[in-house]
């Protein structure tokens, strides 16, 4: 929640919080936090009369030493400062909270009397749209007509002023917003008239068309305090960014759907709906899968349009009687109303939104690949409580992807015991590696010709305490959702490297790397610390990645990939031949091995595969790869890829993966 603070040296006795003024600029605050999502949303005046004000909105982090120091220069008068040149020089790294941003707010003829801030705990670019959604709300804060009046009461009110102290501001006051001081206002008996009927106004006074007003007049009590304030306000103005702004805490600032809370709000009213009508509906869950990767290529400008265009299509999809909402980053929501017959119309629906959506389109005159998934449950079958629905249909939300993306699942009960399942093993995971259940397991790579061993490629295996030896297909991904293949792939990458320094040094270690390893900032320095640690050679050493190291973040991974090879270190590409775009990859990088996915091995019958994997190996020994066949298990499947031109051979024909002990003991056994 918003929380609104006083200048230390201005107590303020009970009731001297009520100030409409300061809720509008909670609303604001709050709006801001929840739009932008940073830890912290400041709104900080240097202006005398508003500068014993402040809010502190989504406070979710402590107040540090830089923030504060940061705000105290803003108070002085910093918004005419650039925030820039402030924030440079204020904020060392390491500093606990960043100021991202400031958006100035300005009184209608006036300088700039306050800043609207945005700090977050990690250093982030604010995009260009996100810097003018700011700019629009700090553009409400500076458009309220009483803004300065409510302040100054509010200030007298907390310093405990009478009403002659209050009058006199009000006059001031009144002077500065309407060009002459409202005369009479000590007589007047009531605290609040409200005055609808048209004014006999002049230029001098308005300066326009005569309009309904609002006149809050100051009032003593016994103690002669004043409650209220003093101001003459145009209302229509007023009620027009009252409205705004209701519309901005409602709807998503980008695309204009309606937020997460208010499509909450909407299921919670559908939902109590239903207790009395008994209609059913349905809730459809969507997730774009390829969001990410147009942020990271094509930039958050394109990333944004794809998320004003897919709001665009979902709307012209749908009923008016339908509710669409935006309900995170790259999730939409629907709620189905009043279809026919369910679940068949929310299948209906959802193919139709599978057809709108997706497939290759251009985004800012770049062609772009749109990917949808969706989730659905149908109510009252799948529940009548909104956070069992969310849940489930993020369930059906996570199968439809698994199930290989532009698909769509319906929520099945079967569904919980596999989340569950699935929280059980993270737990399981995280204490894992602390636990020593994590052994490296190690399988031969032979040459083509002669079938002795060239290498071997390192794999992880779980051995869980309860249950046993764990397939790595049950937990490499789920290591990857949560980061835990970070710490994982280190150790595997330390013990492999350790291992081998002590077989022949003709021998090399394969090892297998992960995107989000890749994404590591100083991941070759783990690879060069786990060599000189280890002793191995780095010439010894081979780095396995796939194409989705390469499409994460490609500046950065070929950067990375060409510094671990002028060191000496081979890479390989897995699994070639799997992915609509390996090619292009081959162009940007020089790898030293190509794999062949064993998808094709195991299909050598058909001619069409045998001539795309002559054309692989032809393409590789032009570029100067050697060129591994995985999953060869026949003498049969041995000779053929052999014979293709394939160099290195893998698979069960030559050995299973075997521990440390058991590998040396069958393949190194009499090598020097």
């Amino acid at each position: 929640m918003p929380q609104r603070s006083l200048d230390s040296s201005v107590p303020g006795p009970e009731g001297s919080q009520e100030n409409p003024a300061i809720d509008r600029l909670e609303r604001i605050c709050g709006i801001a936090a929840e739009m932008f999502r940073p830890c912290v949303v400041r709104l900080i005046f240097h202006d005398p009369a508003l500068s014993h004000l402040e809010i502190r909105a989504g406070a979710i982090h402590p107040e540090t030493k830089v923030e504060r120091e940061i705000c105290r220069r803003l108070r002085r008068g910093g918004a005419s400062e650039r925030w820039r040149t402030l924030r440079s020089r204020l904020q060392p790294e390491g500093a606990g909270t960043v100021l991202l941003t400031c958006a100035p707010v300005v009184l209608p003829a006036d300088a700039p009397v306050g800043s609207l801030c945005l700090f977050d705990t990690a250093d982030r670019t604010v995009s260009a749209d996100a810097a003018r959604r700011l700019a629009d709300l700090a553009a409400l804060i500076s458009e309220w007509p009483g803004l300065r009046s409510g302040a100054a009461t509010d200030r007298a009110v907390a310093a405990g002023g009478g009403a002659d102290e209050v009058i006199a501001a009000a006059r001031a006051t009144g002077k500065v917003a309407f060009g002459k001081t409202p005369s009479g206002l000590r007589t007047r008996p009531v605290a609040k008239v409200v005055q609808p009927e048209p004014l006999r106004s002049t230029p001098s006074h308005v300066g326009g068309p005569a309009r309904a007003t609002e006149t809050m007049i100051p009032q003593g009590d016994v103690c002669d305090r004043v409650r209220g304030s003093s101001d003459v306000r145009d209302l229509c103005p007023l009620e027009a960014r009252e409205r705004q702004i209701d519309h901005m805490a409602q709807h998503d600032g980008l695309t204009g759907l309606m937020n997460r809370d208010r499509f909450h709000a909407c299921l919670t009213e559908r939902l109590d709906r239903l207790e009395r009508d008994g209609v059913p509906f349905a809730m459809l869950y969507l997730d774009l899968d390829r969001l990410s990767v147009i942020n990271e290529t094509l930039g958050h400008r394109a990333g944004d349009a794809v998320l004003v265009g897919v709001a665009d299509r979902l709307r012209a999809a749908l009923r008016e009687e339908d509710i669409v909402g935006r309900i995170g980053g790259d999730e939409f929501a629907i709620l189905q109303i009043g279809a026919a017959s369910q679940p068949a119309s929310s299948a209906a629906l959802a193919q139709r939104l599978i057809e709108a959506l997706t497939g290759p389109t251009l985004v800012l005159g770049k062609p772009v690949e749109i990917e949808l998934s969706i989730g659905v449950v149908v109510v009252p079958t799948d529940g009548r409580d909104s956070q069992v629905l969310m849940k489930r249909a993020a369930l059906a939300l996570s199968r439809a992807k698994a199930d290989g993306r532009n698909t769509r699942r319906f929520y099945e009960p079967a569904m919980d015991a596999a989340a569950e399942a699935r929280r059980n093993l993270e737990i399981d995971l995280r204490g894992a590696l602390s636990r020593g259940e994590f052994e490296v397991y190690y399988q031969p790579l032979v040459d083509a010709r002669t079938g002795r061993p060239t290498g071997a490629e390192a794999l992880v295996r779980w051995r869980h305490q309860c249950k046993g030896l764990v397939s790595p297909a049950h937990f490499i991904a789920l290591a990857e959702e949560t980061g835990l293949i970070v710490p994982l792939g280190e150790w595997v990458l330390r013990r492999a490297c350790r291992d081998a320094a002590d077989w022949p040094v003709d021998m090399r270690i394969a090892v297998n790397i992960s995107a989000v390893q890749f994404r590591q900032a100083r991941f070759v320095e783990v690879v060069m610390h786990a060599l000189a640690e280890t002793g191995l050679a780095p010439e010894r050493l081979e780095l396995e990645i796939t194409e989705t190291v390469l499409m994460k973040s490609l500046p950065q991974v070929v950067e990375a990939l060409h510094l671990l090879r002028r060191l000496g270190v081979r890479i390989s590409l897995d699994d070639f031949g799997t992915g609509y775009s390996s090619l292009s990859y081959l162009r940007t990088f020089p790898f030293d091995k190509l794999k062949i996915d064993q998808s094709f091995v195991q299909d050598l019958a058909d001619p069409a595969t045998v001539s795309i994997m002559r054309a692989i190996t032809a393409l590789g020994h032009g570029l100067g790869m050697t060129i591994t066949a995985e999953g060869v298990e026949t003498e049969e499947q041995r000779a053929a890829v052999r014979d293709l031109g394939c160099t290195n051979l893998q698979g069960y024909l030559f050995g299973r993966p075997l521990a440390k002990t058991d590998f040396e003991r069958e393949h190194l056994s009499g090598r020097a």
